[in-house]
């Protein structure tokens, strides 16, 4: 049974599109304080931090990751995100995928994309975002805020449905401010790192979905005490999570989810790859100068 606090998330996503930023100390304010309490109706600085705007697509260029393993009948773990970890696994195979993500956002967001994606055709579903033309370091596209829910409910979980009624019943002219757009200016445009929007790819990512399972988890991996909420996994996505922790702890944490012979995928977008030989990982290789293969260690 799910048991998602909806009501606060779509408050603090409201404060996120009206604001653009959820501030955490020690840049908090009083002023952001009450403003904080004016939209959630309380100020929980542990609880604010977790809370942030999301990708609305992803800024790797995941192509690279999904044309070396097949991952028909692994199990996966990804990281939520902007969703396109879960897409191209599906289009690589995996048929049950657990997700994680620290912002309770993420999901809702996920699971809309997927719908949308279920339900359109590549053009209709690119049209539900508003497009900046593609130069070197533009934004890419966001949500537009007049999607139509109940053309894409058919996809959707019922707390989903609910998340986004409450965010779109509070008229947003634009919902800008709940996405964030920084890593984007490694490539010009999201048709590098998205190999779903190739329209081929698309459909067979259309019918994958229709048997695939996903089970969203809002909580920060890199603390094994969450770990007794998750199972074990042939093949894990951390993204860049661990280039935020240097000592390589979450790299070495994330090895006890793995079965034998299973590995991780850790993208090193600022150059900081962990070390060759880890405590209960080895690295592998690098299949791009960004993407790092770790391998369980015997």
């Amino acid at each position: 049974m799910v048991n998602f606090d909806v009501e606060k998330d779509a408050r603090y996503a409201y404060y996120l599109i009206k604001y653009g930023y959820i501030p955490t100390p020690p840049s908090t304010t009083t002023e952001d304080k009450k403003h904080i309490k004016e939209i959630v109706g309380y100020y929980d600085e542990d609880e604010a931090s977790m809370y942030n705007g999301i990708y609305p697509f992803t800024n790797e260029k995941l192509k690279d990751y999904y044309k070396y393993r097949s991952l028909r009948g692994k199990d996966v773990l990804s990281v939520t995100a902007s969703g396109d970890h879960i897409l191209h696994a599906i289009l690589a195979g995996a048929t049950k995928i657990d997700a994680f993500d620290i912002n309770p956002i993420a999901k809702y967001y996920a699971i809309l994309k997927t719908a949308m994606i279920r339900t359109y055709d590549v053009d209709t579903f690119l049209r539900n975002y508003e497009f900046k033309s593609y130069r070197w370091n533009d934004e890419p596209p966001y949500l537009k805020s007049d999607i139509d829910i109940d053309e894409v409910k058919e996809f959707m979980d019922d707390y989903a449905i609910d998340f986004w009624k409450m965010v779109f019943n509070k008229n947003p002219k634009s919902l800008w401010g709940l996405f964030r757009f920084d890593g984007f200016g490694s490539y010009p445009n999201i048709n590098n790192g998205c190999a779903y929007l190739d329209e081929d790819e698309y459909k067979h990512l259309q019918k994958k979905l229709s048997k695939s399972i996903i089970t969203y988890n809002d909580l920060d991996i890199t603390n094994p005490e969450n770990y007794n909420r998750l199972n074990t996994y042939d093949t894990i996505f951390l993204s860049n999570i661990n280039e935020y922790y240097e000592d390589n702890n979450t790299l070495n944490s994330c090895s006890n989810l793995l079965n034998s012979n299973g590995i991780i995928y850790s993208t090193n977008c600022w150059g900081r790859r962990a070390s060759e030989l880890l405590c209960g990982l080895k690295h592998v290789k690098a299949i791009s100068p960004y993407i790092s293969v770790y391998k369980k260690s015997r």
